[in-house]
């Protein structure tokens, strides 16, 4: 009896084609369109997850903009921080920040003659506990970040003897 009722059918079709354009209309109105970065302006870079495991890297990102953070420790006092970037950096700025004390961001040199590979040398200070700051300028644009340090180590679940 409510199958053979025409209002029921009709609404039965119309409901689902409602629904879904109702949902992508909303995501079209209300979605923010991606816009050129303005020179002079400065945009957030965001961590992803490869930062907050011990992997060695550490990515970040903003639209195009996309660097890569790797380290290795040099003596006691001192590790390595080299940034890898697809686009060619104006210049780029890193400093360790721990609860207590705070360390003046480092100018750090380009190695290549394309500016893309950034390096500089860090005093140790309580590498575990501090978190690492990133400012990078790309065509008059600065991008900043932060993140934990955890990716300065790198571990796997294997061992050195399962490796032989």
């Amino acid at each position: 009896m409510l199958f053979t009722n025409k209002h029921f059918i009709a609404a039965m079709i119309i409901t689902p084609i409602l629904a879904f354009g109702g949902y992508f209309a909303t995501d079209y109105i209300v979605s923010e369109r991606p816009h050129s970065a303005v020179p002079g302006s400065s945009y957030p870079l965001a961590a992803k997850s490869n930062c907050r495991y011990q992997s060695g890297r550490c990515t970040l990102k903003n639209g195009d903009i996309e660097i890569e953070l790797t380290s290795e420790l040099g003596n006691n006092e001192n590790i390595n921080f080299q940034i890898h970037s697809d686009l060619p950096l104006h210049g780029a700025k890193i400093a360790l920040t721990s609860t207590g004390s705070e360390q003046l961001p480092q100018q750090m040199q380009a190695i290549d003659t394309d500016q893309t590979q950034w390096q500089t040398t860090l005093k140790n200070r309580d590498i575990d506990n501090a978190k690492l700051l990133v400012v990078i300028s790309v065509d008059d644009v600065l991008y900043y970040g932060e993140t934990e340090t955890t990716f300065t180590t790198y571990k796997t679940s294997f061992s050195q003897a399962n490796m032989q």
